[in-house]
C-alpha cells in the first residue's frame, strides 16, 4: 500500500499528522455554509492546511503503518524515509496529487504549496451528508413611476408684488432715518417707557454681585490657609496621593529557563512521597518540587526548551495513563 493512500486514513481517524523530514497536515473544524455562488448549502468539512515546520521526528505515522502491514517500526520508518526522499524529488518537476486529499507543488523559491481537494470530506461525523441546491428567490421589479416634469411660469403679478414690497420697506427705512436723525432719538423715546422698578433692580443686582465677590474672597482666604498647612505638615505629593509610576521600558519581563511537566500537586508532603511511589512503578523519573504556596508538586520531566515540553505534554496525554499533566515555568 502507497503511503500517500496511509496519510489519508490517518487524516479520517485524526486532527493531523506529522511526516518526518518533510512536513505536516493540520485539519480545523468547518461548520456548513452557503455558496451563494451556486445556491447550494455545504455540509460541515475538515479543512486542511500543510505546515513545513512538522517535520520534527515523531512515530506515529510509523506506528499506524506498522500495524496495518504487519511489520516492525524500524521498517516502516524505512518506508517512510524514502517516500520523503521520492517525493521531494518528484516536487521539483511536478505536483504531487495525494488523492482524495489534495495536490503539493513547490514554487521558484523552494516553497510548498497545498490545494485542498475539496470534492472530498474527510470529516467522519459528515459522512452520507450531501450538499443541495436552492432555487434564487425571484424579485419582484418594482413599476417606474413616472416623474412628470412641471415647468412653472413665472406670474407677472407675483413679480410685481414682491417688487412693490421691496419699495415699501425702503422708503418705511428713509424716512424714519430723517424723523430719527439717524436712529439717534430712540434712546430718548425707551427712555420714556422706563420705570423706577429697573433703577431698584440695578441696586439690588449690585448689591448682590458685591456679597457674592465677598464669599468669593472669603473661600479664596480659606483655600490659602489649607494649601499653606498642606505644604507645611504633609508636603503636596502626600497630600494629592501622588504616586510615581514605573516606566513600562524599565520593567523587565521574566525569562524561563526550564520547564516542568507536573503530574500532581498536594499540600501534604506525605501525599506527594506516595503518589511519586506510584509513578517510579510506572516507570516515570519523579522530583518534588516545593512551591512559595507551601504546595508540593510532582515533575516526571523537565526540559530547557518549551517546545519539547510541549510536544512531550501532547504525547503523554494522547499515549499515557496519566491525562492531568501541565507544564510549569520556571527561570
Amino acid at each position: 500500500m502507497d503511503i500517500k493512500d496511509y496519510i489519508k486514513d490517518f487524516l479520517l481517524l485524526n486532527d493531523g499528522i506529522v511526516i518526518p523530514g518533510f512536513g505536516g497536515f493540520v485539519s480545523e473544524y468547518e461548520s456548513s455554509v452557503f455558496d451563494i455562488s451556486e445556491n447550494k448549502f455545504l455540509p460541515p468539512t475538515k479543512k486542511l492546511f500543510f505546515k513545513p515546520e512538522f517535520s520534527f521526528d515523531d512515530t506515529k505515522l510509523a506506528e499506524f503503518i506498522s500495524e496495518k502491514e504487519g511489520i516492525d517500526q524500524e521498517s516502516a520508518k524505512k518506508k517512510i524515509s524514502e517516500f520523503v526522499l521520492q517525493i521531494k524529488s518528484d516536487l521539483k518537476k511536478n505536483p504531487i496529487i495525494i488523492k482524495d486529499i489534495g495536490v503539493l507543488s513547490q514554487s521558484e523559491k523552494g516553497i510548498i504549496v497545498f490545494e485542498q481537494d475539496r470534492n472530498v470530506n474527510m470529516l467522519t461525523e459528515s459522512f452520507g451528508l450531501i450538499s443541495f441546491k436552492t432555487k434564487p428567490l425571484s424579485e419582484k421589479k418594482e413599476p417606474k413611476q413616472e416623474i412628470k416634469i412641471r415647468k412653472e411660469k413665472k406670474s407677472l403679478k407675483k413679480l410685481l408684488l414682491i417688487t412693490s414690497s421691496i419699495v415699501v420697506v425702503f422708503a418705511l427705512l428713509f424716512l424714519t432715518w430723517n424723523f430719527t436723525q439717524g436712529f439717534t432719538e430712540f434712546n430718548f423715546i425707551s427712555s420714556m417707557f422706563s420705570t423706577n422698578d429697573e433703577t431698584i433692580d440695578l441696586q439690588e443686582a449690585t448689591t448682590k454681585s458685591v456679597e457674592y465677590l465677598d464669599s468669593i474672597a472669603q473661600a479664596d482666604s480659606i483655600k490659602a490657609n489649607i494649601n499653606k498647612t498642606i505644604d507645611v505638615t504633609t508636603g503636596k505629593k502626600e497630600a494629592l496621593f501622588y504616586t510615581d509610576q514605573e516606566k513600562d521600558s524599565e520593567a523587565k519581563q521574566p525569562e524561563f529557563s526550564k520547564f516542568y511537566i507536573i503530574a500532581g500537586s498536594f499540600q501534604s508532603l506525605n501525599k506527594a512521597e506516595i503518589f511519586c511511589k506510584e509513578l517510579n512503578k510506572k516507570g516515570f523519573a519523579t522530583e518534588i518540587i516545593h512551591s512559595e504556596n507551601n504546595l508540593y508538586r510532582i515533575s516526571i520531566a523537565s526540559y530547557s526548551s518549551e517546545g519539547v515540553a510541549l510536544k512531550e505534554l501532547y504525547d503523554l496525554r494522547a499515549n499515557s495513563e496519566i491525562k492531568q499533566v501541565w507544564i510549569l515555568k520556571s527561570n
